[in-house]
């Protein structure tokens, strides 16, 4: 946070757990380092790994839950989605386990998630930046 202070959107890539064991310890600190970030007025995007699944529940699905109840800046993303950021169309695609019910709910636009890498790779639309 006090490198970048003013960047505003922060995004967390995933595998916060390792394959079937996770340091509950370890996930309150993280989950209390979002919300500091929260609090700063941050906008704070985490995707889904594919470590993070246990059974088909996500590892911050109760947070994921308690957050979707009010209007927030944090945002657990578990399935698909093109959000617009700073002015950019950004299309988050965590680990997801419902490929059928992504299917209906996006009208088949997505056979599979890696379907949508073709057309990514077409794109004339790209922003690339080194990470």
């Amino acid at each position: 946070m006090d490198t970048y202070p003013d960047e505003q959107n922060i995004i967390f890539l995933g595998d916060y757990v390792y394959h079937f064991s996770y340091d509950r310890n370890a996930l309150m600190s993280l989950y209390h380092f979002f919300l500091e970030l929260f609090k700063a007025g941050k906008h704070v995007y985490i995707l889904a790994g594919n470590h993070d699944w246990l059974g088909n529940t996500f590892v911050f699905e109760e947070a994921k839950k308690a957050f979707a109840l009010f209007e927030s800046n944090i945002h657990f993303i578990t399935e698909p989605m093109l959000k617009e950021i700073e002015g950019e169309k950004i299309f988050f695609l965590p680990y997801f386990i419902d490929t059928e019910n992504a299917k209906r709910e996006m009208g088949n636009v997505i056979r599979s998630p890696l379907s949508v890498l073709p057309s990514l790779l077409d794109s004339p639309n790209k922003n690339e930046k080194l990470s």
